[in-house]
């Protein structure tokens, strides 16, 4: 076997048909697959032995193991790219990336390139859109995303800030830091991690490495985390998927998705080798995937301060849920010394004896954010109004919270009487946690206003406000701005009834009654909202209204224009009042349908602070956390919601679904039962019923509910359904009846396409299974576009792509799918589907072992699959299921 990528190739598929034999067994099984063969035996024994101390990092279908054997070097220097940046030097690159410094001659400033090698262009990660919106002195600032065109096709490439310094993998090699320049040092990558993810983007490779140590006019330094957002484009060597191993959270070792907390715990490893100058975990530990309790930092390092331990040993906890946050690391290095506060103490001690009950210690115990709400920026002529707006605004706010007050106003009148206008004098002075600045100027026949909320530790920005006022309707800013204020800062205060002038109820609830129908009557509530609107445009809900029905036409039809209405309809209902629970449900439904699932939870758990019963916030919350493969939590939601309202049929239905779309048919049935029992009339839910039934191979069962569920109304997804359950009968031509009138009444759903010309193809009406194909290529890709996080989207367009002959493609498209936090056994399904038909038998058969049980035998059934069926491997993968 002369080809490297042949024999690559069979050391791959002998060391997963190793993998699946008993540990015992395998040596004796491995000696008799490689007689004669001696180095053969030697690699595969060292995959399998990898393997097994990465528990399964192997077994999935990643990109690398793919053969692909492009140009190492997309620029060259002195090339101009874009006719823009002039490529001065390479600097370095990963496994994908290659990094190059280059000169902007646009904005004529050095900056870096970072450029995905030829063949890895459409595989930048999608939270690249998230990195680009972070803003903050401690995460190198991504500029924008651009594409080349080369001889090699069009490839993806970032323009970043170019950082002029060392890595602080350099520095700790070469020196210890002292106390002082590690506290510093450590407080600027909490913050840069705290504001990165309240952005939602993850990191997922932090290590010293990925720090820059730069320098500031003032000789100061300033620590800089490169790569937020860009470590899934491939790991150096010696990497794995999730990370370097000395810095990967124990959870991710396992093969769990990267979390927040897997950062956070990859930072408290950083912070733990800044001060005490070993890792807190030796090798052999790593290696065997267990994490035990390290060392306290203070046993190691003589007189270091306790905000260390109490910074650090939080991050280091085995389970993720255990850990603290990137901005708790940050409070807790903030700290102050319990000397500095000694006189204070022996003064109150008495006092405090002769009080010291809980509720009046709480009573004693200051709030936690102090907001410091500074004096407006304005022209003169506003000057007066803006400082009585301000005025209301803080008096607002202290009267909004319920409960324990969790944040105490410092006035602009207050401020202005100390002579205090910047945000960080307030800090000094008052001691204020946060600062509101307002800037209020004229425009056409109104006031614009731009507003920032600031953490006074890391100078972030929390939120943003903006909105443009009539100068009658000012009095819509106090709302606004006290709504900003609650939602950014987390206020507590309970819900309030919300509602419309009485001109414009009748409007708005037609609207509601529109949207809330099944499918979605978003074009007649659409218009229903814009008369709100007219009639009370002093209130968010009409606005909000609008907003919600353009993202379900968006979603609906992919028209990119009602995303931007929606953006521009929320963006009113957000400057009217932000903290709105009915403003923040059609803000998470937005991000949920862009796929920034993050800012989405966001969104929902804002409106479960304000209202503890609200269903629907906790399914948005649910789905969300699913389609970032964060299952137990979504798991919790929907059990959550179903505890809150047992008479609600959706929570039910929310379950269902997710047991049905990872494989689990069986858990599926139970939850689907109990929706119908409690709305008997939902069609689509017993066709979904019906489904679980086919791939529990009740194929005349489930027939029967099809037809019958027919009779009664005829559904584009009742069509289909019964279209795959007679395909799985081995009844193709009657199937193609069905497939046709399923897409004749609803053409923009790319899953009856392929399942159209899967059906074609069967019966070898060739010319017409293609055409299916190719109606179905667009949906998937302006899917994708619109999330491009959308894995069932991306294995659909692998599929489509295998079936039209675009192979290379289709390969980078199904390994993205694979790779997504969103997989299921629905993907995984179409994966294994995708690698038959492309030929690739052994990347098929890692698919299938990434695949529940039940999927598994459903694939044992698939019309498409015969051939691997009757592979010998695949059979012992099914036996082993039985």
């Amino acid at each position: 076997m002369n080809d490297p990528a042949d024999r690559n190739e069979r050391v791959m598929a002998l060391a997963e048909e190793v993998l699946q034999v008993p540990p015992s067994e395998r040596d004796s099984f491995l000696q008799s697959a490689c007689q004669n063969d001696p180095e053969l035996y030697q690699e595969i024994s060292e995959v399998v032995a990898w393997e097994e101390r990465m528990s399964g990092f192997l077994s999935r279908p990643l990109i690398e193991l793919i053969d692909f054997d492009p140009p190492e070097k997309p620029f060259e220097p002195g090339q101009t790219v874009s006719e823009r940046f002039e490529i001065l030097r390479r600097v370095g690159e990963g496994g994908m990336g290659v990094v190059y410094e280059a000169f902007d001659t646009k904005r004529e400033q050095r900056i870096a390139i970072k450029s995905a090698k030829p063949g890895f262009g459409r595989l930048l990660s999608p939270e690249l859109k998230g990195a680009l919106r972070v803003r903050h002195p401690n995460v190198c600032l991504v500029n924008e995303i651009h594409t080349a065109e080369t001889e090699f096709g069009g490839l993806d490439f970032l323009t970043m800030e170019f950082l002029d310094g060392e890595t602080l993998a350099s520095r700790l090699a070469r020196e210890k830091l002292d106390e002082a320049e590690a506290l510093a040092i450590a407080r600027q990558l909490c913050a840069g991690a705290a504001e990165a993810h309240r952005s939602g983007v993850l990191h997922r490779d932090l290590k010293p490495g990925n720090v820059i140590l730069c320098r500031n006019r003032d000789g100061s330094t300033r620590a800089v985390i490169t790569d937020f957002g860009l470590s899934t484009d491939g790991a150096a060597a010696g990497e794995a998927e999730g990370g370097t191993l000395g810095y990967m959270a124990p959870e991710v070792r396992r093969g769990d998705k990267a979390s927040q907390a897997s950062d956070v715990f990859s930072l408290g490893v950083v912070l733990y080798e800044m001060i005490t100058g070993q890792e807190p975990f030796p090798a052999v530990t790593r290696e065997n995937g267990t994490v035990h309790h390290p060392t306290a930092p203070r046993k190691l390092v003589k007189n270091l301060p306790r905000r260390w331990d109490a910074a650090i040993l939080p991050c280091l906890r085995p389970e993720p849920e255990e850990r603290c946050s990137a901005e708790q690391i940050l409070h807790a290095l903030d700290r102050k010394p319990l000397y500095r506060r000694l006189a204070l103490a022996v003064t109150t001690t008495m006092a405090l004896a002769a009080l010291a009950t809980p509720g009046i210690i709480d009573l004693l115990t200051p709030p936690p954010i102090r907001l410091a709400v500074l004096p407006v920026v304005s022209p003169g002529d506003l000057d007066q109004t803006d400082q009585r707006i301000l005025e209301d605004v803080a008096g607002r706010v202290r009267s909004m919270q319920a409960g324990k007050a969790t944040i105490s106003v410092i006035s602009p009148s207050k401020l202005l009487g100390k002579g205090l206008v910047m945000p960080q004098e307030t800090k000094k002075v008052l001691g204020a946690t946060h600062a509101l600045q307002l800037k209020l100027y004229p425009e056409g026949d109104g006031v614009n206003a731009e507003g920032t909320i600031i953490d006074l530790s890391t100078m972030a920005h929390v939120r943003d406000y903006s909105g443009h006022f009539a100068k009658a309707d000012l009095a819509d800013l106090r709302t606004g701005l006290t709504g900003f204020i609650g939602w950014a800062l987390h206020v507590h205060r309970t819900v309030q009834p919300e509602t419309v002038a009485t001109a414009a109820t009748t409007a708005y609830k037609t609207g509601r009654e529109y949207l809330d129908r099944q499918p979605h009557d978003f074009m007649n509530a659409a218009r229903e909202f814009e008369d709100a609107t007219r009639l009370d445009p002093h209130l968010p809900l009409p606005a909000a209204g609008l907003a919600e029905a353009r993202t379900r036409e968006f979603q609906t039809t992919k028209n990119e224009q009602a995303k931007t209405e929606a953006q521009l309809w929320l963006a009113k209902a957000e400057a009217l009042n932000a903290d709105s629970p009915t403003v923040r449900m059609a803000s998470g439904l937005l991000h949920q349908i862009r796929g920034d699932f993050p800012k989405a939870i966001d969104d929902y758990q804002r409106v479960e602070e304000i209202d503890s019963g609200n269903v629907e916030a906790m399914l948005g919350a649910g789905f969300a956390y699913e389609s970032q493969g964060v299952l137990d939590k979504a798991v919790k939601s929907y059990d959550l919601a179903i505890s809150k309202d047992p008479s609600n049929y959706r929570p039910y239905e929310y379950l269902g679904a997710f047991y049905y779309y990872r494989g689990r048919y069986a858990e599926a049935e139970g939850p689907y039962r109990k929706a119908l029992e409690l709305a008997p009339d939902r069609v689509d839910t017993y066709g979904t019923l019906a489904a679980v039934y086919t791939a529990e191979f009740k194929y005349a069962e489930a027939e029967k509910m099809y037809k019958a569920l027919l009779q009664q109304k005829e559904s584009a997804l009742t069509l289909n359904n019964l279209g795959v359950n007679l395909s799985f009968q081995g009844r193709p031509q009657e199937a193609i009846d069905y497939y046709q009138r399923a897409v004749a009444m609803s053409p923009g759903r790319a899953i009856y396409w392929i399942n159209l010309g899967d059906a074609q193809r069967r019966v070898k009406s060739l010319v017409d299974a293609r055409s299916s194909y190719q109606h179905g290529l667009p949906l998937v890709q302006a899917a994708l576009a619109a999330n491009a996080g959308d894995a069932s989207a991306r294995a659909y367009l692998g599929y489509l792509q295998a079936r039209l002959g675009f192979r290379g493609a289709s390969r980078l498209e199904i390994a993205g799918a694979m790779n997504a936090p969103a997989r299921d056994d629905q993907v995984v399904r179409c994966a294994v589907e995708t690698y038959e038909a492309l030929g690739d038998r052994e990347l098929a058969l890692a698919a299938v072992a990434m695949a529940t049980p039940q999927t598994r035998a459903l694939m044992n059934h698939h019309p498409d699959l015969a051939g691997l069926q009757q592979d010998s491997r695949f059979k012992r993968l099914i036996a082993h299921i039985q």
